[in-house]
């Protein structure tokens, strides 16, 4: 008989998928898997693949570099991490249903890259040629998208309908639910809320825009802001974390003299929460959603980044769109891409086997 730990009331059996998995775990060893898919999750500058057990058990992470000269060498290293995963004694041999997210813009019906702005994978195949080699199930999106659907599955949005996620890194995406249902446009397109245009003649975004959201407040433009800061603060812990050399910062520096109570990077990241703040007060307006969830490396500096824009939104926002709304930081972290691509691939597979 298989015995689950009971709630601290004693009230009956506790709802917990993750103490299920662990004592079927112990009884049956460690070829027993429930749900099992691979989530991948293609980045700017890594490249993160999983092997999933349930909603949000990572069996397995492997990580690499994302390659930069071209799509094609992409392509490999994401067949290459998707077979190694799927030899692995946890997999069992079996052919496993993949999620794949994209820094992209894809025709969801189709399957196919028709843009991306930080990667060279416009045009490229990815899904065929990967279907061809494996034979499972196997789906792409966007990378926002599938950290939207992980949240709002299993992560900081469960039980919300109407849900928007941000995802704050190297670039900016976002993802829209629904009436509990990705929303992506006609064209499955949608939802790139960090090219929304916030400022006249602002500067060039790689998306031959002008004044994107992107570029006043990704990673790119926290580290820019964080080098300038530096010269004109060079007794601050952050100017000391970077060895007094105000063109060594790095992202990671500023989030760790935030934490560490530096004035100088808690600033830099209020600047940067301020202006996610209007861009939110935006949305909401026009959207009207039930919470925001901010995810992607930048939020792992916390209520220094989302303190700043929830303030914003509560008292700039219409009031009618403020009641009951939210703003937190992600559940998952940098792990929601691939839980989400993961979740995917059980829904399309499950799909494709009552087709």
């Amino acid at each position: 008989m298989l015995l689950l730990p009971r709630t601290p009331s004693g009230g009956g059996i506790r709802d917990n998928r993750e103490a299920l998995y662990q004592a079927k775990h112990r009884m049956q060893g460690r070829n027993w898997m429930p749900d099992l898919a691979i989530g991948i999750d293609v980045g700017a500058t890594k490249v993160a693949a999983a092997l999933v057990s349930g909603p949000d058990h990572t069996v397995r992470l492997l990580t690499e570099r994302t390659p930069q000269r071209s799509g094609e060498e992409i392509v490999d290293l994401v067949a290459n991490l998707i077979g190694e995963l799927m030899r692995s004694p946890e997999a069992g041999g079996r052919r496993l249903p993949v999620g794949i997210g994209l820094p992209a813009q894809i025709d969801f019906s189709t399957q196919t890259v028709l843009r991306a702005t930080n990667l060279p994978l416009g045009g490229v195949a990815v899904a065929g040629p990967l279907r061809g080699r494996f034979g499972g199930p196997l789906v792409i999106d966007n990378d926002a998208n599938l950290a939207a659907l992980a949240e709002t599955r299993h992560g900081a949005a469960e039980g919300r309908r109407h849900v928007i996620c941000l995802t704050m890194g190297t670039g900016i995406g976002g993802g829209l639910v629904f009436d509990g249902e990705l929303y992506r446009g006609w064209l499955g397109v949608g939802a790139e809320v960090g090219h929304m245009v916030i400022e006249l003649e602002g500067a060039d975004c790689a998306c031959g825009g002008r004044g994107c959201f992107e570029t006043l407040a990704a990673g790119p433009a926290l580290v820019r802001n964080a080098r300038e800061a530096v010269a004109r603060h060079p007794d601050s812990l952050l100017a000391r974390l970077a060895g007094g050399d105000a063109g060594k910062v790095e992202g990671r520096m500023v989030t760790q003299a935030a934490r560490e109570g530096d004035r100088v990077a808690q600033e830099l990241f209020a600047h940067i929460g301020r202006i996610l703040g209007y861009v939110l007060t935006s949305l909401a307006n026009l959207l009207n959603p039930q919470i925001f969830v901010i995810g992607g490396g930048m939020v792992e500096a916390g209520e220094f980044l989302v303190g700043p824009a929830r303030e914003i939104v509560m008292s700039c926002a219409m009031e009618p769109a403020l009641i009951d709304l939210e703003v937190v930081a992600a559940r998952f972290g940098n792990s929601a891409g691939y839980l989400g691509a993961a979740t995917l691939a059980r829904e399309h597979a499950k799909e494709k086997a009552s087709d």
